[in-house]
């Protein structure tokens, strides 16, 4: 178990300059590096301490998860795609599951091909601990170059030797409730959303960013999209 910084499998990768020159320049280019740490803080994406190569050898740098790629990527990808989720505590592990080592996977809601590396988990916060909110995050190389970390609600797993992956979504549910062996057990009887299926609501007053009155949302891939209604398009 490891708080705030922890060693990591490393792996090579190539780093957008620009996050080395605070935005302002640098864009398109890349400088490669080996990263083998990740810093985890509580509310924010997953950062990765980097040891640089030649021309910029014996340097380093500490970066988001969004300023590393494995394969130069021309387009700049949003926070809520490579990570949906900010972690979750500062209190955390890292482990390669030895049973789908290096496996592919596809990451939805596009089902893009991808490489799975290792698993970042949580716990020691009221998040990490609380059984509707709890997520581990699947980091995965995506074969457009991106790197990501994703849950399971993200992630399908593919072995042709024990299963077929599945095409249809699944009717799963969030589980809700906490075991133990000893002391009461905790039933919540407001139910979290269920972010693998179907679920519409109704945009009222005050709801945040281009939502408006009356517009629809659909939360049914993960993501949240307006249906319908006059706000203008968007997605978060």
């Amino acid at each position: 178990m490891s708080h705030i910084l922890g060693d990591i499998p490393f792996f090579r990768c190539l780093v957008r300059k620009e996050y080395t020159r605070d935005m302002a320049d640098g864009q398109g280019q890349y400088i490669e590096g080996i990263a083998h740490a990740v810093r985890v803080t509580r509310g924010n994406s997953l950062w990765f301490q980097v040891n640089f190569k030649d021309p910029y050898g014996g340097c380093a740098f500490t970066l988001p998860i969004e300023a590393l790629v494995w394969k130069e990527c021309p387009d700049q990808t949003e926070m809520t795609y490579v990570q949906p989720w900010d972690c979750f505590s500062d209190t955390f592990s890292v482990h390669e599951m030895a049973f789908v080592k290096r496996a592919t996977t596809y990451i939805l809601p596009e089902r893009v091909k991808a490489e799975y590396r290792f698993t970042i988990d949580f716990t020691g916060s009221d998040l990490a601990d609380d059984p509707a909110q709890h997520k581990a995050l699947h980091l995965c190389f995506l074969e457009n170059g991106l790197i990501g970390a994703f849950p399971n609600n993200r992630v399908l797993w593919e072995d042709r030797a024990f299963w077929d992956v599945r095409q249809d979504r699944p009717d799963f549910d969030v589980l809700n409730q906490e075991f133990r062996a000893e002391g009461p057990r905790f039933r919540r009887v407001a139910k979290e959303p269920d972010w693998t299926s179907s679920i519409r609501v109704q945009v009222h007053q005050g709801a945040p960013r281009a939502w408006r009155p009356g517009d629809t949302i659909d939360y049914s891939d993960g993501f949240m999209r307006k249906v319908d209604g006059d706000g203008g398009p968007w997605m978060d």
